[in-house]
C-alpha cells in the first residue's frame, strides 16, 4: 500500500484529476492534500475523495528565489505535519502535475526517496559537508543528487524521524549558508525538493533512481512511455494531468 501528500494551489481540475487518479489506485490509503494558500474550492475536491485536509493561508509554493530560508523551514514544517498522518509505510508525492499509469511495485522501492532526475545536483559544498556525515555517499562525488520532485516517493518512518529530531531546522539554517548563491545569475537553491533531500543525506538516507518514474522534459520519457515502462509520470501542469498529446504522435 502507498500512501500520499500533495501541495494543490489554483489548479482545480488538476488537482481533481491528481486526486481521482491516486483514489482509483488506492482508494483506501491515507491522502494528505495541503491547500497552500489557494482555492476554497480544494477542500470541496479533498473532501470528495476522502483526503485529510490542511490549509494554510500564507502560500509558499515550492520555493522562492529570494533566498528566504524561512520560506524551506515553514514547507517542511507543513510536510512534517502531512506525513504524521500517513499510515503506510511509503508515500507518493502528489504535486498537480503528477500521473499514475500503474499501480507501483512497492517491492522495487530502493533508498528513503525514489525517482530523481540524475541531472539536478546539489552544490559542491553542500556534498562536501554532507559526506562527513553519510558514508553512502561516494567519495569521488563532488555533487549529489537531489530528488523530491512529483511522483517521488518516500519512506515514511525514515521522514517521521526527522521531524522529532531537534536538530533539523539548524541543519538546514546550515544549508542555507552552504547554497547562498555567487551571483544573481546562479539559480537558487532555496526550494522544497533540494532542501528535503538534503535532510535525506544528512541523517543517513539515500537517493535511489526509479526506473519506472519519467518526466516529460528528459529525452527519451515518450518513448519509454510507448514502451509500457513508465509507472509515475511527473507532467508539468498544463498537461494536467493527462498523457502527454504529443505522444500519441511519436514513434
Amino acid at each position: 500500500m502507498l500512501g500520499a501528500i500533495g501541495y494543490f494551489h489554483n489548479q482545480l481540475k488538476a488537482t481533481y484529476e491528481v486526486l481521482k487518479n491516486f483514489r482509483n489506485f488506492y482508494p483506501l490509503a491515507s491522502l494528505i492534500a495541503i491547500n497552500d494558500a489557494g482555492h476554497r474550492e480544494i477542500a470541496e475536491i479533498a473532501q470528495l475523495f476522502q483526503a485529510t485536509y490542511h490549509p494554510y493561508t500564507k502560500n509558499i509554493t515550492t520555493g522562492n528565489n529570494s533566498d528566504d530560508i524561512e520560506v524551506m523551514i515553514e514547507w517542511i514544517t507543513r510536510f512534517f505535519t502531512g506525513i504524521e498522518q500517513i499510515q503506510e509505510d511509503y508515500f507518493i508525492l502528489l504535486e498537480d502535475d503528477v500521473l499514475i499509469l500503474r499501480e507501483v511495485d512497492i517491492a522495487q522501492i530502493k533508498g528513503q526517496m525514489f525517482a530523481y532526475n540524475p541531472h539536478a545536483l546539489l552544490p559542491e559544498k553542500v556534498t562536501t559537508y554532507l559526506k562527513q556525515f553519510n558514508p553512502a555517499i561516494p567519495a569521488n562525488t563532488n555533487r549529489i543528487w537531489y530528488s523530491g520532485c512529483g511522483g517521488t516517493i518516500m519512506q515514511t518512518q525514515f521522514f517521521k524521524d526527522i521531524a522529532k529530531n531537534e536538530d533539523w531546522k539548524a541543519e538546514i539554517y546550515a544549508y542555507g549558508e552552504l547554497s547562498k548563491r555567487n551571483g544573481p545569475t546562479e539559480q537558487s537553491w532555496y526550494f522544497n525538493d533540494c532542501c528535503i533531500s538534503y535532510l535525506c543525506w544528512r541523517y543517513g538516507g539515500t537517493i535511489e533512481q526509479n526506473t519506472a518514474w519519467g518526466d516529460l522534459n528528459i529525452n527519451g520519457t515518450v518513448q519509454r512511455y510507448h514502451r509500457n515502462e513508465i509507472t509515475i509520470l511527473h507532467q508539468y501542469r498544463e498537461h494536467y494531468n493527462k498523457p502527454y498529446s504529443g505522444m500519441a504522435k511519436s514513434t
